[in-house]
C-alpha cells in the first residue's frame, strides 16, 4: 500500500536544484536507502518527507493519518532534561514502556544522566532510541550510525529487520545499507531514481542504468551522452578498484602475518631488515586508570613502524580516543613507557572538529592568500584540480565555507589534512557524514600513502578495505592485535572476542512480534497471505506480464514516432517510461521468487504430514 507520494516537486536551494518535477512513492513495509553525494540535497528531501519542509511545486500525498517519526542529523536544540524523561515523552502505551528498558538497556543509557551531559556517540543513542519509540507508519533516518560503535550498529540492523513499519535511511556504512535495504532512492543533479534492489544490488543496477542512458541519448544530446559515459565510467572503476584493494591488502597483510613474531608488537614490513629508523613509537605496560578507578586499557605492549596500517575498534567509551591521546602526548600514560622517535611528526583529523574559518572562501581555506596553488606532499597543485579529486565542482572553490553542507565540509577537512606529509597520520572516524564516493577516494589514497596511519572507526566496510591489522579494546582493559580486517576477525571463533560477536537477527522490537514468533514456532503452516498467494499469485504474474509486453510496445512505439532531436518533456517522457518497465521487471521476478517458494515450502509441509 502506498503510504506517502511526492508528486512533480520540484525545489531549489542557493540556486542549486534539489527537485525538478520529480515524483516517488513510499509503501509500506519498505526499507528504503537514499543515496547521492554530499550536497546533492539528501538530508533536504528527508525534511521534506518528513513535513519539515515545504516543496515549491508539485504535491505532497499521505495516506490519512500518516505518522512519520524523523532523526536528523544535527538535533538544533538539546532538552534540559534526563535521559528516561527524554524517552518517555513518547510513550503512549504499556508495552512502549517495556521497550524504552529495553533500549536503555541494549544502548547503555543511564536514565539519570543529563542530555546536556552526554558524549556525542551517547546522545546519538538517545535520539535514535526516542525516534524508533514513536509508532510511526514511516521511519526517517539521517546518518544514524553515526557516532554508533559496531554493537549498536549491529543491534540497529537488527531492529530495522524485525520491524514492520517504513524506513527511508541515508547513510554512509556499506554495510549496513547492505544488510538492511530493499530498494534505493538515488539523487543526482535534481532528478530521483528508483532502482528496484536494496543498496547491495545498487551499484550494478547503476551502472547498467547509466549504460542504458548512454545508448538512449546518444542518437539525442551528445554533451549529455558523454556525461552519463563518465558517470558510467566512474562506477565501473569503482567496482575494480573494489577488487585492487583487496588484492592490495592481502598482499599487506600476508607481509606483517610473516614480520609478525610477537602477536603484542604492531608491526609492518615491506623489507625483510626493518631498522631502528622504521621505528617510530614503542610502548612497553601502557596502561590508563580514569579517576573513578574504571580502567580503560593495561598491559598494552606495542611497536609502530612507519608503513603499518592500524585499524582501532572497541565499543563507545571503551578508550579509543584516550589511547589516541597518549599516543600523541596530549595525556601522560597512568603506567608504562611511551618511547617516541625524536623526529617524528603526526596530523590529526578529529570527529566533530568545527571549521573556524567559515567566512573563507574554499579556496582561500586551502591556499595562501593570493595563491591558486595548494601545496600536496610537497608538490604544487592547482587548487581546482585538487578540488576535483575529492568531488567538488570547479565552481565550488570560489564558494563560501559556510554555505557546504556537512559532509561537504568533512572533505575539505580532509583534504586540508592530506595535502600534508606527516609521519603519522590519525583519523578518528572519518567516514562520518562523507557519501560512498569520497570514501572510495579516501580508501584509494590511504592504500597509497606512504606514511603510517592509525583509524579510529566503527565502518566495517572501511577498516576491512584499510587496515592490514587491528587493535581491539576487549574486556578488562585488554587491548589485542589482530593481523588482518575486522571480517577475518569475527571468524577466528567466539572465545576470541568478547564484544564483537555476529548477532543472529532475532530480536524483536515489541512484545507483540515476539508473542507472533512465539506462536507460529509451535506449528510451522502456511498463513493465510500465503495460501492466498499460492492460489491467486500467477494471475497476478500473468497480469503483470501483460503489463510488461504493453511497455515494451508503448517505448517501442515512442522511439519509432518521435521526431529528433527530442524536446525536454519527450526525453523526460522516455524517461518516466524505461523506469516504469524497469520496476514491472523487477515486480515480476520477485513474485515469481516468492510463488516459487511458497509451493515449495507447502509441498514440504504436505510431505511431512
Amino acid at each position: 500500500m502506498n503510504i506517502l507520494s511526492l508528486k512533480d516537486a520540484t525545489l531549489s536551494l542557493n540556486k542549486k536544484i534539489i527537485l525538478s518535477k520529480e515524483t516517488v512513492h513510499i509503501y509500506a513495509g519498505e526499507k528504503i536507502a537514499l543515496v547521492g553525494r554530499n550536497g546533492c540535497g539528501k538530508s533536504t528531501l528527508l525534511k521534506i518527507l518528513a513535513q519539515e519542509m515545504d516543496i515549491e511545486d508539485g504535491m505532497y500525498i499521505q495516506k490519512p493519518g500518516l505518522s512519520v517519526a524523523y532523526l536528523s542529523q544535527n538535533p538544533n536544540t538539546i532538552p534540559c532534561c534526563s535521559v528516561g524523561d527524554f524517552l518517555h515523552e513518547v510513550i503512549e502505551a504499556p508495552h512502549l514502556a517495556f521497550q524504552a528498558e529495553e533500549l536503555l538497556l541494549t544502548l547503555r543509557l543511564d536514565p539519570k544522566s543529563m542530555l546536556s551531559q552526554l558524549s556525542g556517540g551517547e546522545l546519538r543513542r538517545a535520539y535514535i532510541a526516542k525516534t524508533l519509540l514513536i509508532p510511526a507508519d514511516l521511519i526517517i533516518l539521517d546518518e544514524p550510525t553515526n557516532h554508533l560503535d559496531i554493537i549498536g550498529i549491529e543491534w540497529l540492523e537488527t531492529w530495522i529487520l524485525n520491524s514492520k513499519q517504513s524506513f527511508i535511511i541515508v547513510a554512509h556504512d556499506r554495510r549496513f545499507l547492505k544488510n538492511v535495504t530493499q530498494r534505493t532512492l538515488w539523487l543526482h543533479e535534481g532528478k530521483l531514481r528508483s532502482a528496484p534492489v536494496g543498496f547491495e544490488g545498487f551499484e550494478e543496477w547503476q551502472e547498467t542504468f547509466l549504460q542504458e542512458q548512454v545508448r538512449i541519448q546518444s542518437r539525442l544530446d551528445v554533451k549529455l551522452a558523454q556525461e552519463l559515459r563518465w558517470l558510467a565510467r566512474g562506477v565501473t572503476a569503482r567496482r575494480r578498484r573494489n577488487e585492487g584493494r583487496l588484492s592490495r591488502l592481502k598482499e599487506l597483510r600476508k607481509q606483517k602475518a610473516s614480520f609478525s613474531k610477537d602477536s603484542q608488537k604492531i608491526s609492518l614490513s615491506r623489507q625483510e631488515d626493518v631498522g631502528l629508523t622504521r621505528q617510530l613509537m614503542e610502548g612497553w605496560n601502557l596502561g590508563y586508570t580514569l579517576p573513578d578507578a574504571r580502567i580503560l586499557f593495561q598491559g598494552l605492549n606495542f611497536r609502530l613502524l612507519k608503513g603499518d596500517r592500524i585499524g582501532m575498534i572497541g565499543p563507545n567509551g571503551c578508550g579509543k580516543s584516550t589511547l589516541i591521546r597518549v599516543l600523541t602526548k596530549e595525556l601522560d600514560p597512568g603506567q608504562g613507557v611511551l618511547k617516541t622517535s625524536s623526529t617524528l611528526n603526526w596530523s590529526i583529523f578529529k570527529q566533530n572538529q568545527p571549521i573556524e574559518e567559515l567566512s573563507y572562501s574554499v579556496k582561500r581555506f586551502l591556499c595562501a592568500p593570493g595563491s591558486d596553488y595548494v601545496d600536496v606532499q610537497g608538490k604544487q597543485r592547482h587548487v581546482v584540480a585538487y578540488l576535483k579529486e575529492f568531488l567538488f565542482a570547479p565552481d565550488q572553490a570560489h564558494c563560501l565555507v559556510h554555505m557546504l553542507s556537512g559532509g561537504e565540509r568533512n572533505r575539505l577537512r580532509l583534504a586540508k589534512l592530506l595535502s600534508q606529509s606527516p609521519d603519522l597520520l590519525i583519523l578518528d572516524e572519518p567516514t562520518n557524514d562523507l557519501d560512498i564516493e569520497t570514501l572510495d577516494f579516501l580508501k584509494d589514497f590511504l592504500l597509497q600513502y606512504s606514511g603510517t596511519i592509525i583509524i579510529v572507526s566503527h565502518d566495517r566496510d572501511f577498516l576491512d578495505d584499510v587496515v592490514s591489522s587491528i587493535l581491539v579494546f576487549e574486556l578488562q582493559g585488554y587491548v589485542k592485535e589482530f593481523i588482518g580486517s575486522f571480517s577475518d576477525y569475527l571468524q577466528e571463533g567466539s572465545n576470541r572476542h568478547a564484544f564483537f560477536k555476529p548477532i543472529e537477527k532475532v530480536i524483536k522490537p515489541s512484545i507483540e512480534k515476539s508473542i507472533e514468533h512465539r506462536s507460529s514456532v509451535k506449528k510451522e503452516k502456511l498463513s493465510y497471505h500465503e495460501k492466498f498467494f499460492l492460489e491467486h499469485g500467477l494471475k497476478e504474474i500473468e497480469m503483470l506480464l501483460s503489463q510488461k509486453k504493453k511497455l515494451e510496445e508503448s517505448l517501442e512505439h515512442f522511439q519509432d514516432n518521435t521526431p529528433l532531436p527530442m524536446s525536454p518533456l519527450k526525453i523526460e517522457e522516455l524517461s518516466s517510461m524505461t523506469q516504469k518497465l524497469s520496476e514491472c521487471l523487477e515486480n515480476i521476478r520477485v513474485k515469481e521468487e516468492t510463488w516459487i517458494q511458497i509451493a515449495e515450502k507447502e509441498s514440504r509441509l504436505s510431505g511431512k504430514n
